[in-house]
């Protein structure tokens, strides 16, 4: 009987933290910077040196790109949706927003995601093909300076 009362906290607090662990939304794992390490646009991938950067905050993405002005957009997630979909929007022209439509996907430190030109349809695969009008992103979650 002592074991059994040893075994209880354990078997609750571990029940805890497990439903605690999934309980962790898209929308917070999301958040922080990316670095993006392969652009595929119709079906052709370029890698390597992208020099592009997404930094996610609670409501907006931001693009940001060696030596260029930031492409800041206001973006939801809706991951009940399969693919899971995000909706992102900004303006060019003063008070005209531009809505993209896209899906993505997040695995550990790893983002997928692809936006759609303004006007399309949401995509529905985490590919492109020759002739599609959206870009398909793959970045890896950056690390911060104690290299986690």
């Amino acid at each position: 009987m002592k074991h059994l009362s040893y075994a209880l906290p354990i078997l609750v607090a571990t029940t805890l933290f497990a439903a605690d662990e999934k309980s962790t939304s898209d929308k917070e794992m999301i958040q922080g910077t990316w670095v993006v390490v392969s652009v595929e646009e119709a079906g052709q991938w370029r890698s390597g040196e992208v020099g592009l950067k997404a930094v996610f905050t609670t409501d907006t993405l931001t693009f940001q790109r060696d030596k260029q002005d930031p492409m800041q957009m206001k973006y939801k997630l809706d991951s009940t949706q399969k693919p899971k979909a995000i909706d992102t929007t900004h303006e060019i022209d003063l008070g005209k927003l531009i809505l993209q439509l896209g899906v993505y996907s997040l695995d550990g430190d790893t983002l997928k995601l692809r936006l759609e030109s303004a006007g399309k349809p949401r995509p529905d695969k985490l590919e492109t093909k020759a002739k599609d009008t959206s870009v398909l992103f793959v970045a890896k979650r950056a690390k911060n300076k104690a290299g986690r």
